[in-house]
């Protein structure tokens, strides 16, 4: 009879060659990470998870979460070696050097409408529509009266840069547009 001999991280398993027709088991028992060679396992809680005992110092987690115990060799443990604090440490700032962030692999409406952003609503060049430039006319009459800013000064050069600079596309009202049409409209 042939049999198969391969390592597991632990264990040494023997298995007949024939084994194919053998059925398995759908879910694997997950591996346990390289972390655990410095840790005791503990009480198994539920599902795989395990209570987990620092080797060295002895602290207790109620359950062993890889990021956890990493962290803890690299940083907090006082009693490990420093070659190995200093494998851990390499190997956590590692993960996140390299860490990206995975996007959402199903979206919950069938065919998304990308996000406007920022920058093409407000920095576009397009003509503003009337209703949005007779909204924006009505905050500047606004702002001009209750805080008592005379009306000449939307002429000023580095005013109307600054409209500019909020919205390329908006041209600010002049002096007499600010002071005549746009304040009757107002008090009306």
């Amino acid at each position: 009879m042939d049999l198969k001999i391969y390592y597991t991280r632990r264990y040494m398993v023997t298995q007949p060659s024939s084994s194919k027709n053998i059925p398995r088991n759908k879910h694997k028992p997950r591996s346990f990470s390289e972390v655990w060679d410095y840790f005791v396992k503990g009480v198994k809680k539920n599902n795989g998870h395990y209570e987990a005992i620092c080797s060295y110092c002895k602290k207790i987690w109620s359950r062993g979460k890889r990021a956890q115990l990493e962290a803890h060799l690299a940083n907090e443990c006082a009693s490990c070696p420093d070659d190995i604090s200093r494998y851990w440490r390499e190997k956590v700032a590692e993960r996140d050097i390299n860490y990206t962030r995975r996007p959402k692999k199903s979206s919950a409406l069938p065919n998304p409408m990308p996000q406007t952003t920022m920058t093409s609503h407000y920095m576009s060049d397009c003509p503003l529509t009337k209703a949005i430039t007779s909204r924006l006319d009505q905050k500047i009459i606004k702002a001009w009266v209750m805080a008592g800013i005379p009306f000449d000064i939307i002429d000023n050069l580095f005013i109307r840069d600054m409209f500019k600079e909020f919205n390329p596309a908006y041209s600010s009202p002049s002096r007499t547009t600010l002071s005549n049409r746009l304040f009757d409209e107002e008090l009306a």
